[in-house]
Formats: C-alpha cells, structure tokens, sequence
C-alpha cells in the first residue's frame, strides 16, 4: 500500500497544473501565470512539449483556451524535443506515452522491414535518451493501416495492468471511419470470435477454453457523397482485424480495407482512433484524450 501511495505521490508532483478561467491564447496565458519566466523561457518548454492542455502535449504557442481547461507544466525539465514523420507523441507521464501513429506505420517492426520505421523503434531510441536500459510496451498492436492514439508501457507491471483490467480501466475508445455503404441498424453492437489471436464470425455461439469473445459497439454518424458514411467504432477489447470484420459483417466495409473491401481504391485506410479515455492505472485520475481526424480522412467528409 506505501508503495501505491508513494508511485500516486510521484505521478502527480510531476506537473504543475493551472486551470483556465477565462478565453487567451495559450502563451499569454503562461506569461500571465509565469510573469517570471521570459518569453524564450516560455518557447522552450512548449518545444520540448512539456506543456499539455486538457492532456494533450501542446506546442502552438497561439492555441485558443477556454474556461474549464487545464493547462499543465511537466516538471521533466531535461526532456528533449521530439520528431518523427511516422508518430507523434500526445500524452507522456512516468508510466506511459500515449502516440498519434500515423496510417501505414508500423506499431512493432515487421519481419522483413526495416525496424527504423516503426512506432516501438522509434519510441525506444527516443526514451534511451533518459534511461539506457528501458524497454517499451504496446498495450495493443494496432494494424499497420490504421492510425490514431495508441498507448506504450514503459514498464512491464503498467503494461500487464492494462493487459489483465482492460476493460475495467479503459472507458472510450473510440475508431472513426469512412464505410462504403452504412449499417441497416443506426446503432449496435456486434460479435465475433477469437481464436489464437484471429477474428472469426460466426452466426452461433461458440464455447471453448481458446475461443475469446471480441465485441463492437458501433455508430451510424451521417450519410456520405458516393454513396459511403461516417461510423464509429468502439471495441470492448481490440483483436487485430476486429473492427475491419465487423464492418464488413455490418454490410459498411472501410474505405481502403485492402483485406475486406478489396473493390474500394483508396490508398489509406479510412480509419483513425481518435477518442480515448481510461483511468490512470496508478493515480487513477481519468485521462481524457481526442484528437482531430487526419486529412486523408478529412477530404471524404
């Protein structure tokens, strides 16, 4: 319990956190909280994205607040600043990075490709910055084509909390796609069948010891030109090519599923995990995240 409560008292004393109470851009907003730091000062810990806005790593110096946001200063004064075209990073705290992997990036190397490009590699090299010997974990290996949040452990226990309380901690997460067609019902749910780490479907049950349930909530948003629409998609607990599946079983493949609409020509995958929300597994504060759909999902709306 001691130790519970002194990773609780480390979490939080990592951030210095300042709620908005009225309408400013973000860097008068940190001039007016911070009248001792200089604007240089200020640049600095918006390049090294050590500052978030309701959680999000925020590094547009003229972002718009509202009242009702927070605004919070990580105390990790020695972190670096991040690139990379394949990932960016949103969310990081001692225990995880949460990334916005872009589509056709890779969440594990692939055997047969090069490593350099994918999201785990990247994230690696980027933490041995800190600590040589770490190693990072994804909690789930989301598809290659999709893009959209994504968390990583930074160590095996936090990783093994999400792996066993999945749906106890995570409340939302939320896949946004662009369908050819739409679903007969405007909302439901939908289930298939796992079996060594496969999506099956099935008209009947299934029982076995092997055999996991993966269950879908899905959502009729609005009707499309060409005869496709917008829907959401939200996974009890994501098996690889659930969602894919369970679209097609809906009679909505995705735009750009090579795997199950294989007419459509797209070339990306209209998919993106944009919604998420789960409870911090050692401070148990809600973490609240949504990002904005890419362009290439943007330009069929």
């Amino acid at each position: 319990m001691n130790n519970r409560k002194e990773n609780f008292a480390r979490a939080r004393n990592r951030y210095t956190n300042y709620k908005v109470t009225e309408s400013a851009e973000l860097m008068d907003f940190l001039s007016q909280k911070m009248p001792e730091a200089s604007r240089t000062t200020l640049k600095n810990l918006l390049s090294k994205r050590l500052v978030y806005v309701n959680r999000i790593i925020t590094t547009q110096y003229n972002h718009p607040l509202e009242p009702g946001m927070m605004v919070q200063i990580s105390q990790d004064k020695d972190r670096k600043p991040f690139r990379s075209k394949y990932i960016d990073i949103v969310h990081e705290d001692a225990y995880f990075i949460i990334i916005d992997k872009f589509s056709n990036t890779p969440s594990s190397p692939i055997r047969g490709r090069e490593a350099k490009s994918s999201a785990l590699y990247i994230l690696e090299n980027y933490i041995r910055q800190y600590h040589n010997r770490r190693k990072i974990y994804p909690i789930y290996k989301m598809e290659e084509d999709f893009s959209g949040l994504m968390i990583y452990a930074k160590d095996e226990h936090t990783k093994d909390s999400f792996d066993e309380s999945w749906s106890q901690l995570v409340k939302e997460y939320v896949f946004a796609a662009i369908c050819d067609g739409k679903p007969k019902q405007n909302s439901g749910t939908i289930t298939s069948w796992v079996i060594d780490g496969q999506v099956y479907f099935s008209h009947t049950p299934m029982s076995s010891e092997e055999i996991d349930k993966a269950t879908t909530k899905y959502r009729f948003i609005k009707e499309l030109p060409n005869n496709q629409s917008l829907v959401e998609f939200s996974p009890a607990d994501p098996s690889r090519n659930q969602i894919k599946l369970h679209a097609k079983e809906l009679g909505c493949p995705m735009v750009g599923d090579k795997r199950y609409n294989t007419n459509s020509k797209a070339k990306k995958l209209a998919a993106h995990a944009y919604k998420l929300a789960f409870n911090h597994p050692v401070t148990r504060e809600l973490i609240k995240l949504e990002l904005p759909l890419p362009n290439h999902i943007q330009a069929l709306l």
